[in-house]
């Protein structure tokens, strides 16, 4: 407020408004990073997509193709496999903990690499511009069963639990392959083998074997 003072005595005077923020300035940059997150699209039956890749239902890979959220989701399903293998690798201890992250995705990107590699080149398997990309979102699908790795971390079936996630890969693989590939079962069950081999080796053994 103001008080300019003339002959004819104090004039009081309201203070201009303050200026408004700018817009986008009010809101908490966290808190709309957590919105945004909230309010993506592809939250929307997650769930049941899981679980119908986990169960090899061939009509859901075919449809995952198609799906406008698709490439966020198969990084979602990847991250959260690697997070469960970290968490299941606990009884190790905290190093073993932040070895098995980054070795997961890095299993996960010679799982993607093998399979495209034999698939296309040891066998007769389609191979186009799009080949690489719907293999890879067929095969981030098919890594449903490994947020099972998190059981890693029960007591002396732990190991047990483990084996079972990968043999469970193995199947969706084998399921998630035979579209993009144009492979019948038989073949696709060969290279499902040896890209789960990869998988396995990088993800669960190297990690034991250097940490």
């Amino acid at each position: 407020m103001r008080v300019p003072v003339t002959s004819a005595g104090a004039v009081f005077e309201p203070a201009p408004p303050a200026p408004k923020a700018a817009a986008g300035t009010e809101r908490n940059s966290a808190t709309g990073l957590l919105a945004d997150i909230q309010a993506w699209g592809g939250w929307d039956g997650l769930a049941p997509l899981l679980i119908n890749a986990a169960l090899t239902n061939q009509t859901t890979y075919e449809e995952f193709e198609r799906d406008p959220f698709a490439g966020g989701r198969a990084r979602l399903i990847v991250a959260l496999a690697a997070i469960a293998a970290a968490f299941g690798a606990m009884n190790g201890g905290l190093t073993s903990v932040m070895a098995h992250l980054p070795f997961f995705v890095l299993g996960w990107g010679a799982f993607v690499y093998t399979v495209y590699a034999v698939g296309t080149g040891a066998f007769p398997g389609h191979r186009d511009e799009r080949t690489f990309r719907r293999l890879s979102l067929g095969l981030a699908l098919a890594t449903a069963p490994a947020l099972l790795l998190v059981l890693g971390v029960v007591p002396t079936f732990g190991p047990l639990f483990v084996l079972g996630a990968y043999v469970w890969i193995l199947l969706t693989t084998t399921a998630a392959i035979g579209l993009p590939l144009e492979l019948n079962r038989d073949l696709s069950l060969i290279v499902a083998t040896v890209g789960c081999l990869a998988l396995f080796t990088v993800s669960q053994v190297v990690p034991l074997v250097l940490f």
